[in-house]
């Protein structure tokens, strides 16, 4: 089957724990049947190698297409444990489990997507359509959020809570940026800066006769540490 193998697109590195190992997720179309789209892994050594065995067809029945890749990127949700995919063509969104090697479907969805083209295609313009604007990022932020850019001037965000509990619905995918004369590539995260170390706390404010007192009691201080005697002086 690998020879077959093309249009790779999107490649994300999914260590699943125990015999599952580290395995390396991508898009791929089959040569001899297009325009089927397909997710796609390969089994990693510890060192990153490919590990020589076929690749596993993870996911099949994506929407493809003869001239374009369609199927783009991939993105690993900590959040969720779950494997997220976009589509440029047709705006669909996958959601997969790599441990139990099935997809996360919403409710009322259809198999196998999260966000299907037929939801995208009948969403707002400002809520599901938003996936149509040709989708060529994704990115987890981190905290139930899946961030998204497109060449259409968007870059929004799809709330994984709420399609998980109630489905797909405009309310759960929205705009933070959308600018049509702007074109939206990529995404990538970024840490936030190291805030500098607070300043040490300030001495308190002492008066000069304050001072004199202090500098007295440490030099008396001082020379009874040395040995001093006192006494009295004969006149």
């Amino acid at each position: 089957m690998g020879s077959a193998l093309e249009k790779f697109e999107g490649l994300e590195m999914v260590d699943l724990g125990g015999a599952g190992g580290l395995r390396l997720f991508f898009f791929a179309e089959d040569f001899n049947s297009p325009p089927d789209r397909w997710l796609v892994s390969i089994g990693l050594t510890a060192g990153g190698v490919w590990d020589g065995l076929e690749p596993f067809i993870e996911l099949p029945g994506l929407s493809g297409s003869v001239a374009a890749g369609g199927a783009d990127e991939l993105d690993y949700d900590s959040f969720s444990d779950l494997l997220f995919g976009i589509n440029i063509v047709t705006g669909e969104v996958i959601a997969y489990d790599p441990v139990a090697a099935m997809p996360a479907v919403s409710p009322g969805g259809t198999s196998p997507f999260f966000i299907s083209p037929a939801q995208v295609a009948a969403g707002a313009a400002d809520g599901l359509g938003l996936l149509g604007l040709e989708i060529d990022g994704i990115r987890s932020d981190g905290a139930g959020r899946m961030v998204f850019s497109g060449r259409g001037g968007v870059i929004g965000a799809i709330d994984i809570a709420s399609i998980l509990a109630s489905g797909a619905t405009d309310a759960a995918v929205y705009a933070l940026v959308l600018d049509p004369s702007r074109t939206f590539d990529d995404l990538t995260p970024m840490a936030a800066p190291t805030p500098p170390p607070p300043p040490p706390p300030p001495v308190p404010g002492m008066s000069p006769w304050g001072l004199l007192v202090f500098a007295t009691l440490f030099l008396v201080a001082g020379g009874l540490a040395s040995g001093w005697r006192f006494g009295t002086v004969r006149s």
